[in-house]
């Protein structure tokens, strides 16, 4: 009886070990949840700075008709904060300033005031410049590991400031007024490391109509054409 209950006992340790061993085996083979992915959602900061094209700026004056404006090439810089909704869209607000020289392509030679003639070099001078605030939302996708081309559009407003551009006294014009702005650029970005990225951008930015008044008070309504301009853009995410 006694070698039958040793027996008995020695079957009961072997078989408790075989199903502890089975368990761990069947726990083995049970899938394992695969990893959450990397959340896509971020904030980001990015700088930008580039050349500004120049462009004509078409102004109907009270006093002397219609007057053309020309901006030489000029030079633009400012700075976005992003959150990327998903990996495709992300929203952002940006601030950018520009500015460039302006003159007046009009005959002045041919125009008198008290019959006194004035000379082709009356009214050089001066300049304009442009401080936007936007709402810009982009749409861009990862091409390979390490390059990203976008688009984006944009909506806001645009403080215009004409400074000391010379027409015949009194009538200079130093002014400012407040418009509406929209612009649409494209871009690529190229991944320097986790987190750092530096591409190029186009732009294209529209202002509504800039009214002024020169120094005696006449009034100039001017109609910009589009402003293009290219830059180097630096993205940081965090």
């Amino acid at each position: 009886m006694r070698v039958s209950l040793c027996w008995l006992a020695g079957v009961a340790a072997v078989s408790a070990v075989l199903l502890s061993s089975s368990a761990s085996v069947l726990a083995a083979d049970i899938a394992v949840e695969p990893e959450p992915a990397i959340d896509e959602n971020f904030w980001y900061l990015s700088l930008h700075g580039g050349i500004k094209f120049g462009e004509d700026w078409d102004d109907g004056s009270e006093y002397f008709g219609d007057i053309e404006f020309n901006a030489d090439n000029g030079w633009r810089a400012g700075g976005a904060i992003g959150y990327s909704l998903t990996s495709i869209f992300a929203l952002e607000g940006e601030i950018s300033f520009m500015n460039q020289d302006i003159e007046s392509d009009y005959d002045w030679e041919s125009y008198t005031i008290s019959a006194i003639p004035l000379s082709e070099d009356c009214c050089d001078g001066g300049d304009v410049s442009v401080l936007t605030g936007m709402v810009n939302v982009v749409a861009g996708v990862m091409v390979g590991t390490f390059m990203r081309p976008y688009v984006g559009a944009g909506i806001g407003v645009a403080h215009v400031s004409l400074n000391d551009v010379g027409l015949p006294a009194p009538f200079d014009l130093d002014d400012s007024d407040n418009v509406f702005a929209m612009q649409g650029f494209a871009g690529v970005d190229l991944m320097l490391s986790e987190g750092f990225a530096l591409g190029a951008r186009y732009r294209l930015l529209h202002l509504g109509d800039v009214k002024l008044e020169d120094n005696d008070g006449g009034e100039h309504d001017l109609d910009p054409d589009l402003l293009h301009s290219i830059e180097v853009v630096l993205t940081v995410g965090f």
